[in-house]
């Protein structure tokens, strides 16, 4: 959604061979070097559609496997825009790029992910999401991280079990779950039951498309 020059989309498009790409700038020096940058490439124009202006506005709905979020400090103002560009029947991806102070990672992204779950609920979206790493790319200032979290948004309805295994945030929570999850589970059934939802979850995991060749992006 931050394309920029095109760092990450040129990578995209030249070693992860993916289909196509979204490209959101609203910069137009690096709209005019991003262009440049495709054409010296060789990029074939279908393969990059480049959208000049506020992404909030020009991004596409519904039509990715994975989301760039490549903006510093945050780019928190799209989470919303992100999550409203992954393609609503299957899910995908977000990579979140963000400052953070030094031991606050998983606070951050705890909030991360019900952030992103409040705005698949807002689209009407029953996604489980689930943070599933975040790198610590280098240090940005005197304790303070650049950070970067690969968000997984499966469909519910795909990934009950995964969501479960996994603790993953589910959009909306039911109020019914909201109780159950306020409740302990007893630590040999809770044992028990990730053990039997194991397969079920890499499954539905694995519906989820690695870069690569058929899969299409936002940056």
């Amino acid at each position: 959604l931050f394309a920029g020059i095109g760092y990450y989309t040129l990578q995209l498009l030249q070693h992860a061979g993916v289909a196509k790409v979204y490209a959101c700038e609203w910069n137009p020096n690096s709209v005019a070097a991003l262009r440049s940058n495709l054409a010296s490439n060789g990029i074939a124009s279908d393969r990059c559609v480049v959208l000049e202006g506020d992404n909030r506005r020009t991004a596409p709905v519904g039509v990715a496997d994975r989301v760039l979020l490549g903006l510093l400090p945050d780019s928190e103002c799209s989470w919303p825009t992100a999550v409203a560009a992954l393609r609503a029947e299957t899910g995908g991806v977000l990579h979140v790029h963000g400052n953070v102070a030094s031991g606050e990672e998983d606070a951050w992204a705890r909030r991360l992910e019900g952030e992103v779950a409040a705005a698949a609920a807002g689209t009407g979206r029953e996604w489980a999401v689930r943070v599933e790493h975040v790198e610590r790319v280098k240090w940005y200032a005197p304790r303070v991280r650049h950070v970067v979290a690969d968000v997984r948004c499966v469909p519910a309805r795909l990934a009950s079990a995964w969501a479960a295994g996994v603790g993953a945030i589910v959009s909306p929570l039911p109020s019914s779950s909201k109780r159950r999850a306020e409740q302990p589970v007893p630590e040999e059934e809770e044992l028990r039951s990730v053990a039997a939802t194991v397969s079920e979850a890499r499954r539905a995991a694995a519906m989820i498309p690695s870069a690569g060749a058929g899969n299409s992006g936002a940056s």
